[in-house]
């Protein structure tokens, strides 16, 4: 769990997970990427980056943006992997009712971009209820819901279907 770029022996265990014969992915949404660390994974074994970029994001510099606001982050990233040479880019997005209507520019952008970045996972938001009057605990002690990003007081937000995004798409 949590952002793989903070472990400070990723590094390792990609070289570890690449001699086994396997092929090394790392989720990750980005923020801590630059060149120098892209390039030691590659020299590691990595495969594949999947990064997770969509606007329900707290990303310093970007907030406030709509998902085709973010097809510029999305083509730093892209760029960046592609200049590595032999690293495959991939990119995750949730998606809201909200943030269907700008689905057609990411699907542009993604198309643009075929050969920088093979992969878009599309994922329809799926989140816990923060309606009035709900509370969420565990081991008997509250949880503070302030910093859920998965979550809505509108029970129609959390319940978007694959359906749904067809029809945009």
């Amino acid at each position: 769990g949590g952002e793989p770029l903070l472990y400070p022996q990723l590094t390792e265990v990609v070289a570890f997970i690449a001699r086994q014969g396997m092929e090394p992915v790392i989720f990750t949404n980005g923020e801590k990427l630059e060149r120098d660390t892209a390039a030691t994974l590659k020299r590691a074994g990595l495969n594949q980056f999947f990064i997770h970029i969509d606007s329900g994001q707290r990303r310093p510099g970007w907030e406030g943006k709509s998902e085709a606001e973010l097809n510029p982050l999305r083509q730093r990233y892209a760029d960046m992997i592609a200049e590595l040479g032999g690293v495959r880019c991939g990119f995750n997005m949730t998606l809201t009712r909200a943030t269907l209507a700008d689905l057609p520019a990411v699907l542009d952008w993604a198309t643009e971009n075929i050969d920088k970045a093979q992969n878009l996972s599309l994922i329809a938001l799926r989140g816990m209820d923060m309606s009035e009057g709900k509370r969420y605990a565990a081991n008997w002690k509250p949880i503070d819901t302030s910093r859920w990003q998965s979550g809505s007081s509108d029970p129609h937000e959390l319940t978007m279907t694959s359906d749904e995004i067809y029809e945009v798409i």
